[in-house]
């Protein structure tokens, strides 16, 4: 019998004959193990070939060398360790403005370590919902347009990320174009154009009318709602693509 590590290897068998004319042959490779030379004559030896077992649970074969069964057996792979998993948000908590797009927080954990992010709050939305060890959580932030400062959680690998928004000091204007679009660029949903001599962006908390982000184009007839941001752009709630099923 032959006993094998699970790592690739190759071991030798020795055939004797009673005479150099003695023929003999070899049978049972498999797609793990292999036989070399299938056949000859007189003394000699055999090598067997085996590939690394990945599995987690043994393997063995039977072949016959020279009318001899010889039993191989390999050792399974040693199983993966599962690591210990502890997770850490920082910081865990951010004040924004009310007029703010976006914040993020970092999360600390083991490489390999699963982890969600989910948000409780239709005005926070995360880029990012899943992943593995450490990384930074961007997130999108509608702006705040009531007077009332407002508090948001996400939930971060079992942690809790807390988001507290101001409210606005004046009552905030919507703002509506509508025309011919130029310089589109971006992925959806984060998009930006302009339309009426302003520049739009749109993001992962804009409401798309029929599929309109995918027919954001050059030279398209748009129709976009949003507020004006402190650099003067217009950060778009609403976006219509007109002609087609856009009925509102």
């Amino acid at each position: 019998a032959v006993t094998a590590a699970a790592d690739a290897t190759t071991t030798t068998i020795d055939v004797t004959a009673s005479a150099t004319a003695c023929a003999w042959t070899t049978s049972g490779a498999t797609s793990w193990l292999a036989i070399a030379p299938p056949a000859g004559t007189g003394s000699g030896s055999v090598r067997l070939v085996l590939t690394a077992n990945t599995a987690t649970t043994p393997r063995s074969a039977a072949v016959t060398i020279a009318g001899t069964t010889v039993t191989v057996s390999q050792a399974a792979a040693a199983p993966t360790a599962t690591p210990t998993c502890t997770y850490q948000v920082v910081p865990s908590a951010r004040t924004l403005g009310a007029a703010d797009v976006a914040t993020s927080t970092r999360l600390e954990t083991q490489a390999g370590c699963a982890w969600t992010a989910t948000s409780a709050e239709p005005w926070l939305v995360v880029t990012t919902p899943s992943g593995t060890g450490s990384s930074t959580i961007a997130l999108v932030v509608v702006p705040n347009l009531t007077a009332s400062s407002r508090t948001g959680a996400v939930t971060i690998g079992g942690q809790t990320f807390s988001v507290t928004q101001e409210g606005v000091s004046a009552v905030v204007e919507e703002i509506r174009l509508d025309g011919i679009i130029s310089q589109v660029s971006g992925t959806c949903p984060m998009v930006s154009f302009r339309v009426e001599g302003r520049s739009v962006r749109t993001t992962a908390a804009t409401m798309f009318v029929a599929n309109s982000c995918a027919r954001l184009t050059n030279g398209a007839d748009v129709e976009a709602r949003g507020y004006a941001q402190t650099n003067g752009d217009i950060l778009a709630t609403r976006v219509r693509v007109k002609g087609g099923n856009d009925d509102e």
